[in-house]
């Protein structure tokens, strides 16, 4: 397994070379999506966006399954099914805050100077992190572009005041700022185990819970977190 700094710094060392085309559901060629936003006056020709599944908590806290759409303009939240309906749609100027949570390895609360709070839950999480920077880099280069302050709570209970945070100086050191928003390895530690449906000794089956893992080789699990065994299907 490569050991977990190496594998942080080489994320690090290639965010200038970082890709703008990350429309992982293929959104751009929707061509309701791309009707949409023309009438908000933004349209990228190469297909420059970041597109996923998100869970979005409402005010009664309770989590809806969206798409997020992320653009060099907007951040759009469309609905889970085929009609890509608009929900919401955020400019990305108007993003003034980022806060993590330290307890929970997949919140990521977006705040607004011109629009409600947005709660997400998401495993890419990072990933939405760094599009969002190098998006605003690029933005910032070509004309003034407001920056955000990006924050790591401790306590991510929201109506509490003064909360303890560590807050993250993304645009001058991000790669020694990376450890502490590196989420893969403890959201595999968290969620990867599955169910092995195996043969009985004399008859019939049983389900067995295991640790998985996916490699060059194939799918590997172990009896739990931790144990060196392993055994390749």
């Amino acid at each position: 397994m490569m050991n977990l700094d190496v594998a942080i710094n080489t994320l690090a060392d290639q965010m200038d070379d970082f890709s703008l085309h990350k429309d992982y559901l293929n959104l751009t060629s929707d061509p309701e999506v791309k009707r949409m936003m023309r009438k908000f006056g933004d349209g990228d020709p190469y297909g420059c966006c970041f597109s996923d599944h998100i869970w979005v908590f409402d005010n009664k806290m309770r989590r809806k399954k969206k798409k997020i759409l992320v653009t060099g303009q907007f951040i759009y939240v469309l609905s889970q099914d085929k009609a890509n309906k608009l929900n919401r749609n955020y400019p990305l100027g108007n993003l003034i805050q980022v806060a993590l949570s330290a307890k929970n390895y997949t919140l990521l609360l977006l705040s607004f100077t011109e629009n409600f709070d947005m709660l997400i839950d998401s495993y890419r999480r990072l990933d939405i992190i760094l599009y969002i920077v190098q998006r605003m880099r690029v933005t910032r280069e070509i004309e003034r572009h407001p920056d955000f302050k990006l924050i790591y709570l401790k306590n991510f209970i929201l109506r509490k005041r003064n909360r303890e945070e560590i807050q993250i100086n993304y645009k001058e050191n991000m790669k020694g700022e990376l450890k502490i928003l590196q989420e893969t390895f403890r959201n595999s530690k968290r969620s990867g185990y599955l169910n092995l449906r195996k043969k009985g000794r004399f008859f019939g089956y049983s389900w067995s819970n295991y640790f998985f893992m996916a490699s060059n080789i194939g799918l590997v699990y172990f009896k739990t977190f931790g144990v060196s065994s392993t055994t390749t299907t």
